[in-house]
């Protein structure tokens, strides 16, 4: 199922189109990009976990790709993931919404590399 497309800001940016929702209120629709060393679910900035009211549940230490290492807030919230919702923990982090590998266990991820390309992300079969 295609769910995205890859952008082009100087450097390919495979992204997923969403709907991201706390315990009330409306969904509200993201761009996220899809970031393969990002182990967690999923992360938001803070202005979208504000308007979104997600519920906060704590912080974890969160290691970086330069193997820093920071303190994150971590929230609750709702995807729409293939027509059903979920719920998925949500790291404040700056930057754009962006969906980690817990997200995609299970599914299989292909991406057409260039701009405006296709990305389609869809179940594994594991019978």
């Amino acid at each position: 199922m295609k769910i995205g497309t890859v952008r082009d800001r100087g450097r390919l940016i495979p992204t997923a189109q969403l709907e991201i929702k706390g315990e009330v209120g409306e969904p509200e629709s993201v761009s996220a990009q899809i970031d393969t060393g990002f182990t967690e679910w999923f992360a938001l900035p803070p202005q979208i976990i504000e308007r979104l009211r997600l519920p906060l549940v704590g912080s974890e230490p969160l290691e970086f790709g330069n193997l820093s290492s920071e303190m994150i807030n971590v929230y609750e919230g709702y995807i729409c993931w293939y027509s059903d919702w979920r719920s998925v923990t949500v790291h404040q982090l700056p930057g754009e919404p962006t969906i980690g590998m817990e997200l995609m266990r299970g599914y299989s991820i292909r991406i057409d590399s260039l701009s405006g390309g296709a990305v389609e992300i869809e179940a594994i079969d594991l019978r």
